[in-house]
């Protein structure tokens, strides 16, 4: 819309760039107007008297001026402009010495303020009233030193600064530098260099903005601060308020299950936030007052341990063992961070430290313990990559940590896991025993969240990397504030949407797991589900047998070979006629392998033309032989019982079979009872012979489905087989594995295909029968395993066969739902039914899908009334406390109580939003 309209927009741009006209005055007085604000609204034009009367509160705007030929930048102070202190702008009766030049920061631009100090000494602040730190902090300027301030920040500039560098990690001389573009774009007239004071100024907006929002002026001031007490805490976890009653608030809560009081943690490193060896040795403000642990005792625990060799005992294919001792170095102080997070992505207070080399377990031991200080749960499930090995000897290690961060796992109801991303990587024994999606009461955690944290920090390891470790140290520090706060108030949503998703997924997975259970003999589901109850209640017992292990196939690679080999030799044989005296049901069945066979042949047909005479010959015989017995078929065993269906005309003139009707095999219409109208099987076919064919074509369409899930395993196991043991280890072998895959991909196309052919017979023969319920329409995603397979991906990206979003919103395809029974074999009776290889992992895993989803639905709610409880709790306590505070004035005291009030209304506000999006859904 706006294209048309640019020459337009263009010129209204520039006449703003013409000077006043020759009858414009002063819009404040009449004078003749020289001057523009090009910050203020508008474009209006005035004198340089009002210019500066106007601009009294308003001291860092940029001014223009005419020079008779253009607008030309100019500034305040140019005009005689002074900055009043003390007085709201107006001159101090009794001004500190003379003007000064106050060199000031402003979110437009870098400015020279002339500023004269009150001296008026009234009775102030914690400082006395003639300190001009006091009067530029009243000013909402804040100084970049103690003493003679030369140099100034505005608290709009720090603000605004603060707000990208934590949304948008956006470096301080990125910012800087965007002022002095703001101040001068050309570099011709450069304003002073103001960087130093511009980082040691926000470092300490950064500090002290968190020591406001922790209200450390209400528990003892700064240096009171206890290790964690500044870090925005998690209120959906587990804590003391749920056993609590607080009058006129809520009462205490009973009759949870026991599960549901656990807390979830998450243990991670990240090789991003590196530190450089630069010499530098400023110390942190915080000083473990927030996220990051003291540095004193953290390193004096690592220095007890002595260095440490870690030994990988795992089969999986994760580095963080193996890269321990590799990474680091004289050039780097720290070589990443190890962090704990919650379930719902919160950083724990305390719950993160520096990596001097590699994930050793001293750092990640002293990190855990230091974050599980908070942890006011009766069960701790922890969730981290190496678990399977970290956990081993953890009570023992755990007696080297000091007092102030002692822990003991065997005190504590512990239990460990591996995300669900990273447990793919490793050996089957940790996918069992280790899985979120199998060990039961872990709901729909995944153990990743903190892997999405970290995409949130990493830009910030850009900058931070540079700085000394007091500074990034306060700087990870606030932006993992920022982080949790954001967490917090997104958890309306994110808490909201994940029950939304629960009760849905729950209902459905509960549904297909019924189903499932429905097409198995009782006694069959009764066992596996005392397996799972009894693997679920030991997980760890080698002696229980793991109902969610793979079973061992129980055909190898040579053996799917062979038998290919096998089928293809019998399929020249298959389909001989009797001559005379055959049954109905033999002859319906011979025309059902003949239907087959002329299937086979056209898939068969070669992508490009054949070169090769010998093959060539051989295809033809092939088809030649399949036309004899489709001849002989229809001439010797069809009349019998379909009589009167064919006349002359059908046949050729050909005095042998081999011309026989003229056309490809494939083409020739057998006409069996299904491909006829109602009127003409009333017409040619005997009494009987329908009923055949319906249910032989039941029966077909049976064993095309175990057939069909008998390939879809077969590949499964292929490509399992290709992805650990032949994948890389050559060309030639590569070639044969995916060759082989292929031919089974063939096959199943062809199963599927028989399958279809013989459901579309059905429709024709019993349209309204009762195996419309079970014998469904095959479609091409149906043709999936009962469960997912490892994700993978071609050269080109696209994801191949059987990737999916996740074992918990899998849905299992319906071929999967009609039973696991193999027809009895040849000389088994049809009571002797046995179930098929591997429906029992099936069954187990479509049952922990369901369980899950239901742990989810249960734990959400409880979530969400913690969340709730602890934002009320907090404006009572931000109250209650401010109520019984003193101060040294009642000037300062009204501020507590006016911030204590603000931050109260903040956290209501927040439990009213949530609760206006979560009752809704608890109604349903």
């Amino acid at each position: 819309e706006f294209i048309p309209l640019r020459d337009g927009i263009l010129d209204q741009l520039l006449t703003m760039e013409g000077g006043p006209s020759d009858y414009q005055t002063c819009f404040h007085c009449n004078n003749v107007g020289t001057h523009r604000c090009v910050t203020c609204s508008g474009n209006r034009i005035c004198c340089s008297r009002c210019m500066v009367s106007i601009h009294a509160t308003l001291p860092f705007h940029f001014i223009e001026y005419w020079n008779m030929k253009h607008w030309e930048k100019s500034t305040l102070d140019r005009l005689g402009f002074v900055l009043h202190l003390g007085h709201n702008g107006e001159p101090c009766p009794m001004p500190e010495g003379g003007k000064r030049m106050l060199h000031v920061l402003h979110c437009t631009g870098l400015h020279d303020v002339r500023v004269v100090f009150c001296g008026c000494h009234h009775e102030g602040l914690r400082f006395d009233d003639d300190s001009n730190m006091n009067q530029l902090l009243r000013a909402r300027l804040f100084p970049a030193t103690p003493g003679r301030v030369q140099s100034a920040v505005t608290f709009d500039c720090l603000n605004e600064f603060h707000i990208l560098t934590t949304q948008g990690k956006l470096t301080a001389m990125d910012y800087y530098e965007t002022l002095v573009r703001l101040t001068d774009n050309t570099g011709v007239d450069p304003p002073k260099k103001k960087y130093d004071e511009f980082l040691r100024c926000s470092r300490l907006w950064r500090h002290l903005t968190m020591m406001k929002r922790a209200a450390v002026f209400l528990t003892g001031g700064v240096d009171a601060c206890e290790p964690g007490s500044c870090a925005v805490p998690c209120y959906a976890c587990p804590s003391d308020l749920d056993k609590m009653s607080v009058a006129d608030l809520f009462e205490a809560v009973y009759g949870d299950p026991w599960w549901t009081n656990t807390d979830y943690r998450q243990l991670d490193a990240n090789f991003r936030f590196q530190l450089k060896q630069r010499g530098l040795r400023d110390h942190p403000l915080n000083d473990g007052c927030a996220y990051i642990v003291r540095d004193p005792p953290y390193h004096a625990h690592l220095d007890a341990c002595g260095p440490q060799t870690e030994i990988n005992i795992c089969d999986s294919g994760l580095h963080a063992v193996d890269h321990a001792n590799l990474r680091g170095g004289a050039a780097y102080i720290a070589s990443g961070v190890g962090a704990c997070q919650c379930r719902h992505m919160m950083v724990m207070p305390g719950g993160v430290g520096d990596l001097q080399k590699g994930e050793k377990y001293s750092n990640m031991d002293y990190i855990f313990a230091s974050a599980a200080l908070c942890a006011k749960g009766d069960r701790m499930v922890v969730s981290y990559d190496i678990a399977c090995q970290w956990h081993r000897n953890l009570a023992s290690r755990c007696e080297a940590l000091p007092s102030h961060v002692a822990f003991d796992p065997l005190t504590v109801d512990l239990e460990y896991v591996i995300p669900k991303f990273h447990i793919s990587a490793h050996g089957s024994k940790c996918q069992g025993k280790f899985s979120l999606n199998y060990r039961r009461y872990m709901g729909r955690t995944d153990g990743e969240n903190i892997e999405r944290g970290w995409a949130w920090m990493n830009p910030a390891s850009l900058s931070t990397r540079e700085m000394g470790p007091g500074s990034r140290a306060d700087t990870l520090d606030d932006q993992w504030g920022a982080f949790n706060f954001a967490t917090l108030t997104r958890l309306g949503v994110t808490l909201g949407r994940r029950l939304h998703e629960a009760a849905r997924q729950a209902q459905a997975q509960r549904a297909i797991h019924d189903q499932m259970s429905s097409s198995f003999p009782p006694s069959a589901v009764a066992d596996w589900g005392s397996m799972v109850d009894a693997w679920a209640a030991n997980p760890f017992d080698e002696s229980l047998p793991n109902p969610f292990e793979e079973p061992e196939p129980n055909v190898t690679v040579a053996d799917v070979r062979r038998e290919l080999n096998v089928e293809e030799e019998a399929e020249l044989a298959r389909g001989v006629v009797p001559e005379h005296a055959v049954s109905a049901s033999k002859c319906i069945l011979t025309g059902l392998q003949l239907e087959d066979q002329q299937f086979v042949a056209l898939k068969s047909l070669p992508c490009v033309p054949l070169t090769s005479t010998t093959r060539a010959l051989g295809v033809e015989d092939k088809e030649l032989e399949l036309k004899r017995k489709i001849v002989q078929w229809i001439r010797q065993v069809q009349p019998v019982y379909m009589p009167g269906l064919r006349n002359n005309a059908d046949d050729a003139d050909s005095e042998t079979d081999d011309d026989a009707f003229g056309c490809d095999v494939w083409d020739i219409e057998l006409r069996l009872p299904s491909s006829l109208s109602p009127a003409d099987r009333a017409r040619f076919c005997v009494p009987g012979l329908v009923e055949k064919e319906t249910r032989l074509r039941i029966a077909q369409a049976d064993d095309a489905l175990v057939d069909l899930r008998r390939t879809i395993r077969t590949i499964s196991t292929l490509r399992a087989h290709h992805s650990t043991q032949t994948s890389g280890t050559g060309v030639a072998a590569n070639t044969r594995m995916q060759s082989l895959i292929a031919r089974h991909k063939r096959k199943e196309g062809r199963v599927a295909d028989r399958y279809r052919a013989a459901r579309e017979a059905l429709l024709s023969l019993d349209p309204a029968g009762n195996w419309t319920q079970r014998l469904l329409e095959l479609e091409h995603e149906d043709c999936r395993p009962a469960h997912p397979e490892k994700k993978s991906t071609t050269k080109n990206g696209k994801t191949t066969y059987g990737a999916t979003t996740g074992q918990g919103t899998y849905k299992t395809p319906w071929i999967w739902l009609t039973g696991g029974l193999v027809p009895p074999q040849p000389g088994e009776t049809a009571e002797e039914i046995r179930l098929d290889e591997g429906v029992r992992l099936d069954w187990a895993k479509s049952l922990a899908r369901a369980e899950r989803w239901e742990e989810e639905v249960i734990l959400v709610p409880i979530e969400m009334r913690r969340v709730l409880r602890g934002l009320v709790h907090r404006a009572h306590w931000w109250r209650t406390t401010a109520d019984g505070a003193h101060a040294a004035t009642p000037r300062i005291l009204a501020g507590y109580h006016a911030y204590s009030s603000k931050q109260a209304e903040v956290y209501e506000k927040l439990a009213q939003s949530f609760a206006s999006l979560w009752l809704p859904l608890l109604a349903k």
